[in-house]
């Protein structure tokens, strides 16, 4: 009788010692790794390559990163604002950029949607985020940058604002 029931303990017992959860988690802290354009590329490392990725082109966004916490709250430290300038005189574009130093931190709440993917609210706004990979996360945002025409004198004639989508990625530390 006694091996009878140790079989059955034994053939009985459950799989909790393994982690069976297919639930994807974003706890954790994810740093920038791409920030790609939809629908433009620049050459503003001037190394003869036009990239759709800000981070090649300009090494700004570095240390950027997003800390999720388990308790459904989370914060992304930004530290970079990019500034890129095209200007156009005698029909000659030449892009500009400047990296300058931002270090805002801004807190957020995030919620594991139905289809796997995490939804972020701060203020009312919702962002869908994506996870590609156990270890790479995808948020939409876009990208905006001045436009100047310029006469043969040097004086804006005339500016504008161009902006395009874009995707950034972020890697698991």
């Amino acid at each position: 009788m006694l091996v009878f029931l140790s079989l059955c303990v034994l053939s009985c017992s459950s799989d909790d010692d393994s982690n069976n959860d297919a639930t994807p988690t974003i706890v954790g802290t994810w740093i920038i790794s791409e920030f790609n354009l939809e629908n433009d590329s620049f050459d503003l490392n001037e190394d003869g390559v036009e990239s759709n990725d800000l981070i090649i082109e300009t090494g700004c966004y570095q240390g950027e990163k997003i800390v999720f916490n388990a308790d459904g709250t989370a914060s992304v430290t930004y530290t970079t604002d990019l500034e890129v300038t095209l200007t156009n005189q005698n029909n000659v574009e030449t892009f500009t950029y400047v990296c300058e130093e931002d270090n805002f931190i801004f807190n957020f709440t995030w919620t594991l949607l139905d289809n796997g993917s995490f939804v972020t609210n701060s203020g009312g706004e919702e962002i869908e985020l994506t996870l590609l990979s156990n270890n790479t996360l995808s948020r939409p945002s876009f990208f905006e940058y001045l436009i100047q025409f310029v006469d043969s004198n040097g004086d804006v004639t005339n500016s504008t604002i161009s902006d395009t989508d874009a995707t950034i990625i972020y890697v698991r530390q």
